[in-house]
């Protein structure tokens, strides 16, 4: 039996609501749009997701209960958001990877040893983006987080993506203007 919980955020909000059988069960909390750590409460589970470089980015998991690393995730630096890639390393060895594909309607996943463990899809809406996770594989004890950090990379990467495609527009404008005005 398949496994799925729901996620929704408004536009003014960077985090996210987490819902399963619509019943809330927890929050991806990102404290402003351009912060570096997120709080990912769920299930009575608590996590801390701290993200260090900008191009060759590395994210940290923490249990917040426990205080201990449970995986450290490589990002791959998007072209625009697009085609992103992540590997995620467990501690006991074992590696997956997360990649995204669409680009008006966004799909991600997780794959280990070529099979799909986690599958996210998400509509976005003007002011709206909401989603399901559906988590493949019940065997595995993690697939929960391993949802909300698909979600997490999705957002993070969608994050920046804008912040770095604006910036690319603001300076496009202005050597315009440079050349205009000589």
């Amino acid at each position: 039996m398949e496994n799925i919980f729901t996620y929704k955020s408004s536009l003014l909000s960077p985090g996210f609501s987490i819902f399963k059988q619509g019943m809330f069960v927890g929050t991806l909390d990102r404290p402003s749009w351009l912060n570096d750590t997120v709080a990912i409460t769920c299930d009575g589970k608590d996590y801390t997701v701290q993200r260090k470089g900008r191009f060759r980015q590395k994210v940290f998991v923490t249990d917040r209960r426990q205080g201990n690393d449970v995986f450290t995730i490589v990002v791959t630096w998007p072209f625009f958001g697009l085609y992103s890639e992540a590997r995620l390393n467990r501690t006991d060895g074992s590696v997956l990877r997360w990649k995204q594909t669409g680009f008006f309607k966004r799909r991600w996943h997780w794959v280990q040893n070529d099979d799909v463990v986690v599958r996210g899809t998400e509509d976005y809406y003007l002011v709206l983006s909401k989603g399901a996770v559906n988590l493949m594989n019940s065997n595995l004890h993690d697939s929960e987080l391993l949802g909300l950090l698909g979600l997490y990379l999705r957002s993070s990467i969608y994050h920046q993506s804008v912040l770095f495609f604006s910036l690319g527009v603001a300076l496009l404008l202005l050597q315009l203007l440079r050349w205009v005005y000589g």
